[in-house]
């Protein structure tokens, strides 16, 4: 028997969630060869990271309803919260909304929502993340009776349908946003293709040069830890994992003037260019707009005037299969300065790299216009819905891929 609606007198009531809900353990795992190619789902802990990915229930293993009743498996409705509450899996945070009914496996939790507080759970799970309630990470698990005992203020039914409508609505065009922000930048590529072709085929015959001929090449360093007065300074220090986008955010790391000074940590012209040298941040790249440092693990371009670097940005990225080939090691596959330095690409002329990279400013421009207005929305949502869903909610509630509430 489900558990009894709360009752609200205006307000909001903080109940408990077995109040709203049912909290359930999902079934053992039936042996190979009780599934059959049709029937119903059977959803595993390790299925729900391709799920949240967009896969689909039909891929998973399935179940006839006859071998479901001989081994007394549950069925649980749609509208079921399930997520891991014992192994590994439950680490991840990973929350899922079953769209259909499903067999689950034990290591699931399943949250089986009263009335219409299905979507308000999806969310408040998102964002008051489940391995919140682990106790010991080395022996992950969520006891059911901890989350049985989950507190929620809820708002009444009728503002718990307007809130939810709200995150939908704004979560709806985040995601038309993020789809603008790939063919943006697939529209990029192919301008580079069509104004230069493929650089290793080099179609339009330019003239070829190494990577030497583009200016002056030198490689990081990185200060003694045990100085404290060489961190926590002002200079961005970056590591290779950080060369991520076209120009480089905040470091995660800063150094001092003094380690540049007395270490072999070495100062980085603003309009420089980073590249990754080692492991899987080899040839990860990005540029400069300030002054900056670097780890050993990164190479760095002061250009000369034949280059344009956002040009030289996009001409890696586009040669970064061919060029990552020339690695070497046998543990780790590294590139060094002096092969980074002998590597040979087409140069189109200056005037036409400084076409392309007007492009990519145009693009740039569109991009940043977006995201400002992504933001707009996220911070009204913020303050007209989510403050009322709770301090949690609004705290996590992030515009994914660098979009962000402020």
């Amino acid at each position: 028997m489900m558990p009894s609606k709360p009752q609200f007198v205006g307000g909001r009531e903080t109940v408990k969630l077995s109040e709203i809900a049912k909290i359930k353990a999902g079934n053992v795992a039936p042996k190979k060869d009780a599934f059959t190619e049709d029937g119903i789902p059977f959803v595993r802990a390790g299925s729900l990271t391709n799920l949240l990915a967009g896969g689909s229930l039909a891929d998973l293993e399935k179940i006839d309803c006859g071998t479901a009743k001989k081994l007394r498996l549950t069925l649980f409705p749609a509208g079921t919260v399930v997520f891991a509450k014992s192994g590994m899996s439950c680490m991840t945070g990973n929350v899922y909304v079953l769209p259909e009914p499903c067999y689950v496996v034990s290591h699931l939790a399943c949250v089986i929502p009263n009335g219409n507080y299905a979507s308000y759970l999806k969310h408040y799970f998102r964002f008051n993340r489940p391995n919140r309630l682990i106790e010991n990470p080395s022996f992950p698990s969520i006891k059911l009776s901890k989350i049985q005992g989950i507190e929620l203020r809820l708002p009444s039914p009728e503002e718990v349908v307007k809130q939810v409508q709200a995150i939908e609505r704004i979560e709806s065009q985040i995601e038309q946003a993020k789809a603008l922000f790939t063919y943006l930048d697939s529209l990029v590529k192919s301008r580079f293709v069509e104004m230069f072709g493929r650089l290793d085929a080099n179609p339009k015959e330019f003239n070829v040069v190494s990577f030497s001929d583009l200016g002056s090449w030198t490689s990081g360093g990185t200060p003694s830890r045990k100085n404290p007065d060489y961190f926590e300074g002002d200079i961005d220090w970056y590591s290779a994992g950080e060369l991520d986008s076209l120009y480089l955010k905040n470091s995660k790391e800063k150094i001092t003037a003094l380690a540049i000074e007395e270490s072999s940590a070495k100062l980085f012209a603003a309009g420089s260019l980073l590249v990754g040298m080692y492991d899987t941040a080899a040839l990860k790249l990005g540029i400069a707009t300030k002054q900056c440092s670097s780890n050993q693990a990164c190479a760095n371009l002061e250009p000369n005037e034949a280059v344009n670097l956002v040009w030289l940005y996009f001409a890696i990225v586009q040669l970064k299969p061919i060029l990552l080939s020339e690695r070497s090691g046998c543990r780790q596959k590294n590139l060094s300065l002096r092969k980074i330095k002998s590597f040979e690409l087409p140069l189109p002329p200056l005037p036409l790299q400084q076409e392309f990279a007007d492009f990519v400013a145009q693009v740039d421009k569109s991009r940043f216009l977006h995201q400002a207005s992504a933001k707009v929305r996220g911070n009204k949502l913020q303050s007209s819905f989510i403050s009322d869903i709770g301090s949690t909610f609004s705290r996590r509630l992030s515009l994914q891929e660098g979009l962000t509430l402020g």
